[in-house]
């Protein structure tokens, strides 16, 4: 049997028989991040929960990812590895990945502008030439504020905040206008759908979600005035 190296991807460490489905339908045991915490109003689990219904619903490429149920009966965010053989990818060369993967890379800008993300680093953005650009770790998301506390959300739409690797590899503005296009279209939809669904999985308060919600409507409606604020453009030049 031929075996692959250095494959690019997920990697699963042990198949277990399966009774559903077609025939070559198998279980797999793949190793996975968790993150842990209170469901209700905890930042970390609500927010990368948010970030990746958000991400999908725009076309980012993030790793798949959900609830879970933890020893313990705890609670937590699982999501997969992707890399070569199931193991991360060292911290990218920015420059490099920006120039080789510049359509995502520029959404992805755009995202962490509408999600008000400022721990954008080297360390969470995957690049391979085989897999692609994919961006992971937003639980310091939406100003890394516990949303428990009334309009702490509120405060913080019209907030600006640029991660350092954007001041070291630009997106390219043209580039973004078409996600930031998106955003301004479906940002309200996407967000109500995400809310919605985070209500639904015990993620917080209907009071809770609609800070979010106000919040991400608030954002897609302002975006090109917040994505041009936060890059401050001048002639296609990041100044």
């Amino acid at each position: 049997m031929r075996r692959y190296l250095g494959v690019p991807g997920l990697k699963v460490d042990q198949l277990v028989y399966s009774d559903l489905g077609s025939q070559d339908l198998h279980q797999g045991i793949a190793p996975v991040f968790v993150k842990q915490g209170p469901i209700a109003g905890h930042p970390i689990v609500l927010n990368e929960y948010l970030a990746s219904r958000l991400a999908h619903s725009m076309g980012i490429p993030v790793p798949f990812g959900e609830l879970a149920a933890l020893p313990d009966d705890e609670r937590g965010w699982v999501s997969a590895i992707v890399g070569t053989e199931g193991k991360p990818s060292a911290p990218v060369d920015v420059a490099e990945a920006a120039t080789n993967e510049s359509h995502i890379y520029a959404g992805i800008a755009a995202f962490d502008v509408w999600i008000l993300n400022g721990d954008r680093t080297d360390e969470n953005l995957i690049w391979t030439a085989e897999i692609g650009m994919w961006a992971i770790d937003h639980e310091q998301a939406f100003g890394a504020v516990n949303p428990e506390g009334t309009n702490r959300l509120q405060v913080l739409q019209t907030t600006i905040d640029l991660s350092r690797v954007y001041q070291d590899a630009p997106p390219d503005r043209a580039t973004m206008q078409p996600w930031i296009k998106a955003i301004w279209t479906h940002g309200a939809q996407w967000a109500q759908v995400a809310t919605d669904a985070a209500y639904r999985r015990g993620l917080g308060s209907k009071k809770t979600m609609k800070q979010y919600a106000d919040f991400l409507k608030f954002r897609a409606e302002s975006i090109f005035y917040l994505v041009e604020s936060t890059h401050k453009w001048r002639d296609d030049v990041l100044i």
